[in-house]
């Protein structure tokens, strides 16, 4: 199966509320709840409120996921671009409110320099 982060992603934004059990490359397990990426800024740990009271501009959310840091960030006023290549994790931040959103790899940019 493909995309399976961004199935999981979309199946929590569709009321599936189940955990999540990930295995990296060196075999450490975690058992994980997806509210997390759907978190707001109430609920963002105290060092990325404070982080993100200095960002502005021009941002570019690579691995926006479902676009919680994106989101907060074009609230502020900021333009941002979240980026993924997880085709249901963008479809997830557009369907939350994301305007800009492209689908591609951190290693194939598609922007001009």
């Amino acid at each position: 199966m493909k995309d399976i982060f961004g199935k999981a992603l979309m199946d929590y934004y569709n009321g599936d509320k189940t955990k999540i059990r990930l295995r990296r490359d060196d075999n450490y397990l975690d058992e994980e709840d997806l509210g997390v990426y759907f978190s707001g800024y109430d609920d963002f740990p105290e060092y990325e409120i404070r982080i993100l009271e200095y960002v502005n501009g021009k941002i570019l959310d690579i691995g926006c996921g479902a676009g919680r840091h994106a989101l907060f960030l074009q609230k502020k006023g900021c333009s941002v671009v979240g980026m993924d290549f997880s085709k249901l994790a963008i479809k997830v931040s557009k369907m939350r409110g994301l305007k800009n959103c492209v689908l591609t790899s951190a290693f194939s940019l598609p922007f001009k320099k």
